[in-house]
């Protein structure tokens, strides 16, 4: 499944990237910031928290109401007949259908695998931006915006 839905990222990728190419040549002012119009850096911190908190929340509540129904590969291997032919991954999943190891299946079970997966996409979405974002613009962009608030205050 992770080599099918790698493929499917990449091409969403590829969509991203002619959709911002197009955007950069014909409407550029769509992704200018002005001056000091950007989020100081303790107001980007407490958003990117109450972003998570809600995720999380979001996560706990629907988690239990998910459909039993078979998603989109699922059903393409039950009416193509290789349903149970998967092979075993390097590592087996943490949270596969929706148990928590120690934990008794059922809503609770949902619950936290819900939260726990949220949890884990977001740090994993952390560790990359600060892998793709340079140190040097991390550092401009804190030193903006602590001028931009001792300027205000």
């Amino acid at each position: 499944m992770l080599g099918v839905h790698a493929l499917v990222g990449i091409g969403e990728a590829v969509i991203t990237a002619m959709v911002l190419s197009a955007v950069l040549r014909f409407r550029p002012e769509l992704l200018e910031i002005p001056g000091n119009a950007g989020v100081s850096a303790s107001r980007g911190r407490s958003l990117i928290g109450y972003g998570l908190g809600l995720s999380v929340a979001i996560a706990a509540v629907l988690a239990p109401i998910a459909c039993d129904s078979p998603d989109g590969l699922s059903s393409v291997a039950q009416s193509l007949g290789f349903q149970g032919a998967e092979r075993v991954g390097l590592v087996a999943a943490p949270l596969a259908e929706y148990g928590v190891p120690g934990l008794a299946t059922g809503l609770l079970a949902t619950v936290v695998a819900g939260s726990v997966g949220t949890l884990l996409l977001f740090g994993l979405c952390w560790l990359l931006a600060l892998g793709l974002v340079p140190r040097s613009r991390r550092s401009r962009q804190t030193s903006s915006a602590r001028v931009a608030v001792e300027s205000s205050g």
